[in-house]
């Protein structure tokens, strides 16, 4: 069954060469503690500054049955989730000083 929010990998693009908010936050050495709490919260906000710089969901893949996982093209999306990741890190500071 198609999830409303699916959008499947297109079949020419190797699995190899996405990667989830979890991956992605994993290669940028997120602190372990939070990293439940970052998957759901920065995965949200990429997710919501994906569609608004592109106009349209990432795509998505099912892992192990489960799914839709949003993915990401690797390398050329990783340097989006990284500006991203900086905003969104910049923005949990300011609300944790504040």
């Amino acid at each position: 069954m198609k999830d409303s929010n699916e959008r499947p990998l297109p079949s020419d693009v190797p699995v190899e060469d996405t990667l989830t908010i979890s991956e992605f936050l994993h290669s940028v050495h997120h602190p372990q503690e939070d990293m439940t709490r970052a998957t759901i919260r920065f995965g949200q906000y990429a997710f919501n500054q994906y569609r608004k710089t592109y106009g349209r969901p990432p795509y998505t893949r099912r892992i192990n049955g489960n799914g839709p996982v949003k993915v990401y093209l690797d390398p050329i999306e990783y340097i989006f989730l990284s500006h991203t990741y900086n905003q969104w890190r910049r923005r949990q500071q300011g609300k944790e000083h504040a």
